[in-house]
């Protein structure tokens, strides 16, 4: 038996229309994310005393960071919320759960690696990384091959009702997320909304910028 493939989602358009197409296009995977983090959360609350509920109220605190600062990536989570028929709540905490949980869960032991073009066989520039997320969620990732109106076409990796943000872009960025946990966690916009931005970039140096927006919620 080979290796599965993984879905591949061709998005394209505005930001509220690429995240629509996820949506509907990934219903299932979207959903099933959403419900696996409910059981998350209910296994995990002698320890972080939270309720999907209260996880919810506590999500709803970024989401006017990430307007402000990037308002067309929350328009990417309304569209995913609207395209898969779940509430953009459930979306918001599944966007914010590292803020939310304080990164207390210690879900994920992410890894990943860089080749310079100078040390490669052919010359070309070598990007590897590994998503060390939970085993429940394996059924729920899928690659997005995206053309935004207003960014670079990008390819990227993610899984349910995540932003895509872990992948690289047509000018030549590329974005990997690693298991390194902040000590100044705070209310601000989610690592995965400046992760998004990242991915959206045209040159190293706005990549940069995004990287150290001084409203990111830690890091």
């Amino acid at each position: 038996m080979g290796p599965k493939r993984l879905p591949l989602i061709q998005i394209y358009g505005s930001h509220r229309q690429m995240g629509c197409q996820i949506g509907e296009a990934c219903r299932e995977q979207v959903r099933h994310s959403i419900e696996n983090a409910h059981v998350l959360f209910d296994d995990a609350f002698d320890y972080l005393q939270l309720t999907w509920e209260g996880a919810q109220i506590q999500a709803r605190k970024y989401i006017p960071f990430a307007e402000e600062r990037y308002p067309q990536y929350v328009d990417e989570l309304e569209g995913i919320a609207d395209g898969a028929g779940v509430s953009f709540a459930d979306v918001a905490v599944i966007n914010a759960m590292e803020a939310v949980t304080m990164d207390a869960l210690h879900l994920t032991k992410c890894t990943s690696m860089a080749v310079a073009q100078e040390r490669t066989a052919n010359g070309t520039v070598l990007i590897a990384h590994n998503e060390d997320w939970v085993p429940e969620d394996e059924r729920d990732v899928f690659i997005i091959h995206a053309r935004p109106e207003d960014e670079p076409p990008f390819l990227a990796m993610t899984y349910g009702a995540l932003l895509p943000n872990i992948g690289l872009n047509a000018d030549g960025i590329s974005q990997c997320c690693d298991s390194v946990y902040p000590g100044d966690s705070r209310i601000g916009i989610p690592r995965v909304v400046v992760s998004r931005a990242v991915l959206g970039s045209r040159t190293p140096g706005e990549a940069i910028r995004h990287m150290l927006v001084r409203q990111r919620a830690a890091g």
